[in-house]
């Protein structure tokens, strides 16, 4: 991936959404804990691979049909429209090169190419520690910052709401995705 490629991050509905309905840029932007290690990952799509904003809609939605499909999984039934069923919204967007700037104390910052359910343009975004030492709360206080800073060259939303969803449409549209970079 060349530093100018843009790197998305798909929204997904309920995931980015707090109890009061308030879109969450943190939670986009988890970083969740890989078992077993100190390494930190974000999914994420090139726009590169997908070809287009298309492409990334078709990423976004095969990731909410693969939530999905776990939640069957694991739960034997089908999820609840809206109040469990994953529905994909839209997606933001940075570039690499920003990503990979990102200065950090305990962490470095990486992004690797990691096909995943069969989606070949799916990369991992990572926060792996560089072996310098630090309490558990310098280390989360550098992910925070970290995270602080990518929010802020998040650019989007390009919103979507798939053939799928289209009886929820009203519903889904009314997800208030804010624009980003803010003004």
């Amino acid at each position: 991936m060349l530093t100018g490629d843009a790197v998305c991050r798909a929204a997904l509905y309920p995931k980015f959404i707090t109890p009061s309905g308030v879109f969450d840029e943190e939670a986009l932007l988890n970083f969740a804990g890989i078992k077993g290690t100190e390494v930190y990952a974000l999914s994420v799509a090139s726009k590169f691979i997908c070809r287009s904003d298309n492409g990334v809609h078709e990423y976004g939605v095969t990731a909410a049909e693969i939530a999905n499909a776990r939640f069957r999984e694991k739960n034997g039934r089908s999820p609840e429209p809206i109040d469990e069923e994953v529905h994909y919204v839209g997606f933001y967007e940075f570039l690499y090169g920003d990503l990979i700037a990102i200065e950090m104390t305990h962490y470095a910052v990486h992004c690797y190419w990691l096909p995943e359910n069969g989606l070949h343009m799916h990369f991992q975004a990572e926060f792996r520690p560089n072996g310098r030492t630090g309490s558990a709360r310098e280390k989360r206080t550098d992910r925070r910052a970290a995270v602080g800073i990518l929010a802020t060259m998040l650019r989007g939303p390009k919103k979507h709401i798939s053939m799928k969803d289209e009886p929820y449409r009203e519903a889904l549209e009314a997800i208030d995705l804010p624009a980003l970079p803010r003004g």
